[in-house]
């Protein structure tokens, strides 16, 4: 049984009070992303307009650089700049918390479960090849299955396997 008080759990399994650091940093990744995504949508609603500027309209006659100008004057003005960096930072130090999470063993089911969640909401979630609903991943039958096994090991709820 694991040593801790009033825990019936057998040694092999894991005692979830063993992996809470884990859990805490799952959570910060859990909360970068979401901030990273927030700003990812407003300057995505941005995007439109820098781009119509970027390409001009045949009218106006205007040269490639004042174009690029016009462009980058309004992605400045507009926040979109600013979205940008906060996106990337977040991420950025998400990525931090997760190498983090690879140097500490898992000792139980829970800190497993929490390097888990974290490699698929932080590392599989972010990459477009690996977004589109599963059983349309291009007709790639190992990446969906590979996909359909990290979402169903990843979202099994946390209370799951606490004691």
């Amino acid at each position: 049984m694991c040593n801790h008080p009033n825990c019936k759990l057998p040694a092999f399994i894991g005692c979830p009070d063993d992996d809470v650091e884990l859990v805490a940093l799952l959570e910060k990744v859990v909360a970068l992303n979401a901030e990273a995504a927030v700003a990812k949508q407003a300057s995505a609603r941005i995007w439109p307009e820098i781009e119509r500027l970027a390409k001009g309209d045949p009218l106006w006659r205007s040269s490639k650089l004042q174009r690029h100008k016009a462009a980058s004057d309004y992605a400045r003005s507009s926040g979109w700049d600013a979205l940008v960096e906060i996106e990337n930072d977040k991420l950025e130090e998400a990525d931090d918390i997760v190498k983090r999470m690879w140097e500490i063993p898992a000792r139980s089911a829970l800190g497993r479960q929490a390097k888990l969640r974290a490699l698929y909401e932080h590392c599989v979630d972010a990459h477009p090849e690996w977004s589109d609903p599963i059983g349309q991943g291009g007709g790639d039958w190992g990446v969906d299955m590979a996909r359909r096994l990290l979402a169903e090991f990843a979202t099994t709820r946390f209370g799951d396997f606490h004691h």
